[in-house]
């Protein structure tokens, strides 16, 4: 059951309430991106993203009892049928926010953007890449960016090259098919995530012998 508007936002208003809302959905899309790979099933398309944003006018019960807004915001397509929401707790001057819990439309259709260093702490095994006999014979050098996609279970989904190298391109790709993480947990629910992997690829002095690192 929801619980009362906490005192700041009740003084704020209806219009005061709107602005922390804006605030809570520019801080949630800095975390999340529309997953135009997953189709609805009514329609067999991606989610549009012209959808209606709202925020709720009461405080969902997880939100903690502190000074800071705390709101769901919702993202609703009613013609596929389709309602997201989420809860997000504002922090500091209402620039940043905390997803504290969010629903199976939400989860489904909306994917976690993690940075390397928040990825880096849920890495539970990394395999490093093969370096190319050929391009370290070459005596090539360069840095291979892959974008992986994490099911809720921390395994590797599927990956992309961003940028590097061809000749590292294949090997960068095999290596993190090899590499699993933690469940990544919004409230009490798992959920997918993408997140960017750098492998730099570094040949060591005159010989053909070759070394590579990641980032995370």
């Amino acid at each position: 059951m929801a619980s009362p508007l906490s005192a700041q936002q009740a003084e704020k208003g209806a219009a005061g309430l709107q602005d922390v809302g804006a605030q809570a959905i520019r801080a949630m899309l800095k975390q999340s991106l529309l997953d135009s790979t997953v189709v609805v099933e009514k329609t067999g398309k991606s989610l549009p993203s012209n959808g209606a944003w709202s925020v709720g006018k009461d405080a969902p019960s997880s939100c903690p009892q502190t000074s800071d807004a705390c709101v769901r915001i919702l993202y609703q397509v009613s013609e596929d049928g389709v309602s997201c929401n989420w809860v997000v707790q504002l922090i500091g001057d209402g620039n940043d926010g905390v997803i504290l819990e969010q629903n199976k439309d939400a989860t489904r259709y909306f994917l976690r953007r993690l940075t390397t260093s928040q990825a880096a702490d849920i890495v539970l095994t990394r395999k490093q890449p093969i370096y190319p006999p050929l391009a370290a014979a070459a005596h090539l050098n360069g840095s291979v960016v892959v974008r992986a996609v994490v099911s809720s279970s921390g395994a590797i989904e599927k990956a992309l090259i961003v940028s590097g190298p061809e000749m590292l391109r294949t090997s960068s790709i095999d290596a993190i098919r090899g590499w699993s993480f933690k469940p990544l947990m919004v409230g009490t629910e798992p959920v997918r995530f993408e997140t960017d992997v750098t492998f730099d690829y570094k040949t060591m002095g005159p010989s053909s012998s070759g070394r590579v690192t990641s980032n995370p």
